[in-house]
């Protein structure tokens, strides 16, 4: 049989737990996947742009860093963000590349002639921010770029000319420019 005192130990209990379900609901989590390993510079970047973003929010907002493709592939990531299953990815050009074809600009051979030419043409909103937001009608959004350095070649032998590569099998990204 409920007493008073049990039926007032049990409201007070849900409404507690309400509210805790409220305040936690106010927070707002984001799944953030990348491809590379814990000890890895990306992912200790995305894991302090995730510490700093607690903090400058008040833990209002939260970033989950899933390093090792722990939510999938790059491609998987971005299938993923357009399903609205997860909020953020990291992903080279070439693999948004299939997605949207403007991407593709970046996977242009000696389109840049150095870093500073690529950061230069970057922070040129008629191109930079054009690339970031051509893929906004397929679900998804660019929000910056990095630079994870140059494609490099790596052989058994010195290559030091185009010359030196003949014969040899290349792999490349996955990319209709880079495989031309």
């Amino acid at each position: 049989m409920f007493t008073r005192k049990t039926l007032l130990s049990a409201s007070l209990a849900t409404a507690l737990s309400l509210g805790l379900a409220f305040s936690a609901s106010a927070k707002t989590t984001l799944k953030l996947n990348h491809n590379n390993d814990k000890t890895h510079p990306v992912h200790i970047s995305m894991q302090k742009m995730a510490d700093e973003v607690k903090e400058l929010t008040n833990g209002e907002v939260v970033i989950r860093v899933y390093p090792n493709s722990q939510l999938g592939t790059q491609r998987e990531s971005i299938e993923l963000l357009q399903a609205g299953s997860l909020d953020m990815a990291k992903s080279n050009a070439s693999e948004m590349e299939s997605f949207e074809p403007t991407y593709g600009a970046f996977n242009i051979p000696y389109l840049f002639q150095n870093v500073d030419h690529y950061y230069t043409a970057l922070k040129d909103p008629e191109v930079g921010q054009k690339i970031l937001e051509a893929s906004k009608g397929k679900g998804f959004i660019g929000l910056t770029y990095y630079d994870g350095g140059a494609r490099s070649f790596y052989a058994n032998k010195a290559i030091k000319t185009p010359a030196d590569l003949k014969g040899l099998k290349v792999r490349v990204q996955p990319s209709q420019v880079q495989s031309r």
